[in-house]
């Protein structure tokens, strides 16, 4: 259940959070690796 549940609130707060970072240009791993090397 907790595996579940942690799941659950991953994909909520990843579902908020994607169009705030297409926003700034991020849209792959590879753009956000790109910015902190």
């Amino acid at each position: 259940m907790r595996k579940y549940l942690q799941k659950e609130e991953f994909e909520t707060l990843r579902k908020r959070l994607i169009p705030k970072a297409q926003k700034t240009g991020y849209f792959t791993d590879e753009d956000v690796f790109r910015d902190i090397s």
